[in-house]
């Protein structure tokens, strides 16, 4: 980031505004676009934010613009409902600059100036178009609630219990309908549409029913934030996540927020995370990737929770809607206690020089432990390394390859469809160490909170073993837990 100082003022001056450079490079090398930090806002929490993720962590909300790159054809429009100062708009704008068209949607009069500076100051005045409006389900207007910086929402509805009020203003609100009515060349074209509006996403969905009627719109990416944790306004998200998938939406979400991965099927768990409703001919890529990969923390809203209550809770509703446990398995600290235990146990039943594919492979403690000359192939939902394969295991992604030893420890108890998992690895390996903690060593609910999603004894757990065509040669007991040597044949 670089402060730019007007002409005429004393080294001495406070600056007037700054400009932050875009982590995402253009095909020359040289950063798509600046933007425009209006003054005396750095010290915002929401703002400091922004700038780290743009200046340290390769780039702000990176798996989101990874997405749009992805997906963003070169006539399309991106409709930016929530634009802020424009870090969306500004990076759809110049992902095929001069082609594509945006609409920059923006309820907040004090952040007109800045994002139409940077609209101009990038030579985008031709591509990017500024509405100063809420957009909701119908015409009318209602009271703009400040918090911080990057957090108005209307009615206050995006406010956490407790948040301060530091004013309003009353803002006019149009439908997305009515908007694109106005615009009919633009809205011929394919669409994805981003809505970040602080727990009034439900409202402006349902002002986009004939936009989501007439087909074109590819993508809608939107927050799940923290208004829809219970009560009316979670009802109304419910109600919006029905009427997406009415159109033929399918719904997914990131893992973790700045590294990415791959889309995993959305649940409305507890956590702030972006949502990407996928049109039926859009079709997802197996990863969506930071040219470095490597573990980065989980920031708090996105992390998580640590009440084993609320624990219990998310893994009931995850195993009805067989989905991962995404936010969970993100935390790659979650994942040390116990592991160097378990792979040295299962390290010994390993050959010298054997070809190891490590499922489930968390923070690679097994890579440490393993008898000389071993290859190491680790593959889990995120890249503890860059070497990792990134799957899903739950969504039927398996590694391609064959193996001669495949380890998993502490996954089976994670995964929906066992038998199914069981057989692939059988697939791809004719030697299987796998540990569990069967039924009966934790009360049910405690299995819950553990993200456990299944609970076999040690007789069906034998019985699983035996029908995916694995014959067990030896075992051993590591506290709770029971770990199994199998090879395949008769």
């Amino acid at each position: 980031m670089k402060t730019v100082k007007p002409p005429g003022t004393s080294q001495n001056a406070p600056p007037r505004e700054a400009r932050l450079t875009a982590a995402f490079p253009a095909a020359d090398g040289r950063s798509r676009f600046t933007m425009v930090l209006p003054p005396g806002t750095l010290k915002d929490p929401g703002v400091r934010a922004l700038v780290r993720g743009e200046t340290e962590r390769g780039g702000y909300e990176y798996p989101t613009r990874a997405f749009i790159d992805a997906h963003l054809g070169p006539e399309d429009l991106f409709i930016d409902i929530g634009a802020h100062w424009g870090i969306y708009s500004l990076h759809a704008a110049t992902r095929h600059r001069g082609n594509v068209r945006v609409l920059a949607v923006e309820a907040h009069p004090g952040n007109i100036g800045p994002l139409t500076q940077s609209v101009m100051g990038n030579g985008l005045g031709a591509s990017v178009e500024v509405i100063c409006v809420a957009a909701g389900a119908a015409p009318g207007s209602a009271p703009l609630v400040f918090n911080s910086t990057m957090g108005h929402s209307l009615y206050g509805l995006g406010l956490p219990e407790g948040a301060g009020r530091l004013g309003e203003v009353t803002v006019p609100v149009l439908p997305l309908d009515l908007l694109l009515a106005e615009r009919p060349e633009r809205a011929e074209r394919r669409m994805i549409l981003k809505i970040d509006v602080e727990g009034y996403e439900p409202e402006v969905i349902e002002g986009a029913s004939a936009t989501l009627n007439a087909g074109r719109v590819a993508a809608v990416i939107w927050e799940h934030g923290s208004a829809f944790q219970t009560g009316e306004r979670r009802e109304a998200m419910m109600a919006m996540c029905r009427a997406l998938e009415a159109h033929g939406y399918r719904q997914f979400r990131f893992p973790h927020p700045t590294m990415g991965g791959p889309l995993v099927p959305f649940a409305p768990t507890p956590e702030c995370y972006n949502v990407f409703a996928l049109a039926p001919d859009l079709q997802r890529l197996p990863v969506y990737d930071k040219p470095k990969r490597q573990p980065e923390p989980v920031p708090p809203l996105e992390r998580s929770s640590e009440d084993p209550g609320t624990r219990a809770a998310t893994t009931e509703m995850l195993m009805a809607l067989k989905a991962t446990d995404a936010a969970r398995w993100a935390d790659f600290e979650a994942m040390r206690e116990g592991a160097g235990e378990r792979a040295a146990w299962a390290a010994r039943w390993i050959e010298p020089g054997a070809h190891v594919l490590d499922i489930g492979a968390g923070v690679m403690a097994l890579s440490d432990v393993l008898p000389p000359g071993c290859a190491y192939v680790p593959a889990d939902l995120l890249p503890f390394d860059p070497a990792t394969i990134v799957i899903d295991l739950n969504e039927g992604g398996f590694p391609g390859g064959t193996y001669d030893v495949a380890v998993m420890l502490d996954v089976l108890e994670l995964v929906h469809d066992g038998e199914r998992l069981l057989r692939q690895v059988a697939n791809a390996a004719s030697h299987l160490i796998v540990s569990y903690r069967p039924a009966g060593t934790l009360p049910v609910k405690q299995r819950r909170a553990s993200g456990y999603v299944n609970d076999l004894t040690v007789a069906e757990l034998e019985t699983l073993l035996e029908i995916t065509e694995w014959r067990m040669q030896n075992r051993a007991e590591i506290g709770e837990r029971i770990l199994f040597d199998c090879r395949t044949g008769g």
